[in-house]
């Protein structure tokens, strides 16, 4: 098989066989193969990023000006204050746009996701909608654990080419 490489203007490895460069590649460093399930991946990371803004958004508050004042810290705010904290700044959405960038660069750099993180995702998900209940925004989680769990399977069950080691010798 012939080694991966570099295209000198984009400085994005091709892979043989591929019209498509690979994103997110230093020059000089070996080709990815791309696994089957990386657009799977890719709409995951999106449809995490679209959950954790719509969160933010939905959750938009004028409470700001009590805890900016220092109503939380002094313990003055009241109860729905405190709950709106939590739900909003102090809530998920933050970390979930971040693992949601963290999937989509994974994606581009044709990683696959851990297994674990559809699966934990999923479990989650269901626990909240068990406890809250299926008509709550906790629905939508359905949608990135899923495509996570997909694009782990289809990856597994392909006869593509094994990746590449990461930096460290692991793969």
């Amino acid at each position: 098989m012939p080694e991966p490489t570099l295209t000198p203007t984009a400085h994005a490895a091709t892979l043989p066989g591929s019209a498509h460069p690979t994103n997110d590649v230093a020059p000089g460093t070996p080709a990815r193969s791309p696994h089957p399930g990386r657009g799977l991946t890719r709409a995951a990371g999106i449809a995490l990023i679209v959950i954790a803004t719509a969160h933010v958004v939905g959750t938009m508050t004028s409470a700001w000006s009590g805890w900016l004042a220092g109503n939380l810290r002094d313990g003055t705010a009241d109860p729905e204050s405190v709950a709106t904290f939590w739900a909003q700044p102090g809530g998920l959405a933050v970390p979930l746009a971040l693992v949601g960038l963290l999937v989509i660069r994974m994606a581009r750099r044709s990683e696959r996701a851990p297994t674990y993180l559809g699966w934990v995702l999923l479990g989650w998900i269901v626990l909240c909608m068990t406890l809250i209940g299926p008509a709550s925004g906790f629905t939508s989680g359905l949608v990135p654990s899923v495509l996570l769990i997909a694009a782990d399977l289809r990856a597994r069950r392909s006869p593509a080419a094994p990746v590449a080691p990461a930096p460290g010798g692991r793969p």
